[in-house]
């Protein structure tokens, strides 16, 4: 899904020689991208339910919570600016679901810290994490005119999906090293 958001971003100014709308298919198929995430980390986490129950993760869960809702609190009044209601919705979605992959990514980080998952989740809190902050510093950018297509700070995304996909795969391989 993340993939067809690029092309799709990548195709209204290459391809069709028109300003990418926002929001467009490429936002789309962006915020879908993100429910096949939750699944997948949900269902993958779901097996180890009994390690969430440590002190260490439920702080971990609490400090992510807090810090996702003052995010969400400094982003608000900078996403609001100049855009209207669709434009909004589509500009909160994207770091509001960077926060909730990070809820249940970040405790898992710390249920899994003594196993053999810890590292792939390090690279997948490490993946949204850098999307979150190329989707606050693009909103803001947006919202002080100096955005641009092509803008530097749209290299934190493509770390961010390069360090999730190494995540996932190092979880693949794991789980393909305790299958056989």
């Amino acid at each position: 899904m993340w993939f067809l958001s690029e092309l799709a971003w990548a195709a209204y100014p290459l391809i069709l020689n028109v300003p990418t709308p926002y929001p467009s298919v490429a936002d789309a198929f962006g915020i879908a991208g993100y429910f096949p995430v939750i699944l997948g980390l949900v269902t993958q986490v779901a097996p180890f339910k009994d390690a969430f129950k440590s002190r260490l993760v439920i702080l971990a869960l609490f400090v992510s919570l807090i810090s996702g809702v003052m995010i969400l609190f400094i982003l608000l009044p900078v996403v609001a600016r100049g855009e209207g209601f669709f434009g909004l919705v589509v500009s909160s979605a994207y770091p509001v679901l960077d926060i909730v992959v990070l809820l249940i990514a970040i405790p898992s980080l710390f249920a899994f810290l003594k196993g053999t998952f810890w590292k792939p989740f390090l690279f997948l809190v490490l993946g949204i994490v850098l999307a979150l902050s190329g989707h606050l510093l693009s909103d803001w950018m947006v919202s002080i005119g100096s955005y641009y297509p092509g803008h530097p700070l749209e290299l934190s995304f493509d770390w961010g999906y390069l360090s999730a996909a190494v995540g996932f795969y190092m979880m693949r391989k794991r789980l393909a090293e305790r299958l056989l």
